[in-house]
């Protein structure tokens, strides 16, 4: 990925983006700015500013956001995107703290009360629909898994309702720091031959790169059955094995 950084006090964080990106951005930023004030609760990745720097004779690009790790505490991160592993490739990294976890490491559930999960799915949702009116793919949804952690403190004016972590039912005694990243890459033309290319290699459940309301689709039930108990999902069932109403 792109290199970053973080600010000295950890609540932001700064990664160099390509000029695609950076024209995404742009394209978007009116929406994006009326979604917020639609949505304050918004899990979407929080842009604070885009620079431009000049490096010898070229321009790097590099956006500020806000990190959604909130935490001085040690965390386990998963990258989601709903995707189905490829053969051969689950759970090579279970228990590995040291690197960010993808969807084929994934061996475990998350635990929210009903009425907390209600709200939390109900502004992914319009977050997913957002990103997909927008014609964009391959994001993740980042969570950072706190162990042991207190009930989170309230969170200040601004800075939207999860900023400082949602806490887990009591079935764990966890707090689930939550953000969709990396949301600015267009299903642009050029995607468009990528996917047609992968596709002879590889199923479509496999693929990052497929059309926006393909992927908004798979990586909400993806979340939805995450976070179910009941779900049948696990890494040896990747969600297409997974009907809709949870059978097989």
């Amino acid at each position: 990925g792109s290199p970053f950084m973080f600010s000295d006090d950890k609540q932001f964080m700064l990664k160099t983006i390509p000029h695609d990106e950076v024209t995404t951005l742009l394209r978007v930023l009116p929406s994006y700015v009326e979604h917020f004030r639609d949505s304050p609760e918004s899990l979407l990745m929080r842009f604070v500013g885009l620079h431009r720097i000049k490096a010898g004779m070229t321009y790097l690009y590099v956006v500020v956001f806000t990190n959604v790790s909130n935490t001085a505490a040690e965390t386990v991160k998963y990258d989601l995107k709903g995707r189905e592993p490829k053969k051969g490739k689950y759970l090579q990294n279970v228990g590995n703290t040291d690197i960010v976890l993808k969807d084929k490491d994934l061996d475990r559930k998350f635990y929210l009360d009903d009425g907390v999960k209600k709200a939390f799915l109900e502004t992914l949702g319009r977050d997913i629909d957002w990103l997909s009116n927008n014609n964009m793919m391959d994001y993740s949804l980042l969570i950072c898994v706190e162990s042991g952690a207190n009930a989170p403190a309230r969170v200040a004016p601004g800075q939207g309702a999860y900023a400082n972590g949602i806490a887990s039912s009591k079935v764990r005694n966890e707090v689930y720091y939550v953000g969709i990243i990396d949301c600015l890459t267009d299903y642009s033309a050029k995607k468009v031959v990528a996917n047609a290319c992968k596709s002879m290699l590889w199923p479509t459940t496999q693929l990052s790169t497929v059309a926006s309301p393909i992927y908004a689709r798979r990586i909400r039930d993806y979340i939805a059955a995450i976070f179910d108990p009941r779900s049948l999902l696990t890494p040896a069932r990747p969600p297409s094995l997974v009907l809709p109403d949870g059978s097989s």
